[in-house]
Parts: C-alpha cells; structure tokens; sequence
C-alpha cells in the first residue's frame, strides 16, 4: 500500500514584501505581519508534523497521511 503524502510550500520572512506601515515580513496570504501568521515556516514545521525538504528547488513540508 502505497503512503500519501502532505506537501504544503515553506514560506520564508524573505518572500514576504515589507509591511506598509512598519517595514516587517508581511504575509499577503494570511494578511498579517508574518511572524504572527498561520502558514507553515521553517520556524514551525516540526511542530505541525512536516519535515522540512527541498523539491524542485524549493523547500516544502511534508508528512505522511
């Protein structure tokens, strides 16, 4: 039987533009500063079960169903 897999993009600070009013990360998907958003980061993978990896030059998280 073959696992399935969860693969969500990592987002990093540096692909976040500047905050309009502070120059901070902000995050456009979630529409807040990016240290308090909710998308998965190299910060907080491991704590939501991905494993940080690189794919196709880009690094994702992934975790077994």
């Amino acid at each position: 039987m073959k696992t399935k897999e969860v693969v969500v993009p990592i987002v990093l600070a540096s692909d976040c533009p500047p905050c309009a009013c502070c120059g901070e990360p902000w995050c456009k998907t979630c529409e807040m500063h990016y240290a308090d958003c909710d998308c998965i980061g190299p910060h907080n993978a491991e704590d939501h079960g991905f494993e940080v990896v690189e794919r196709g030059g880009k690094l994702v998280g992934v975790k077994a169903r």
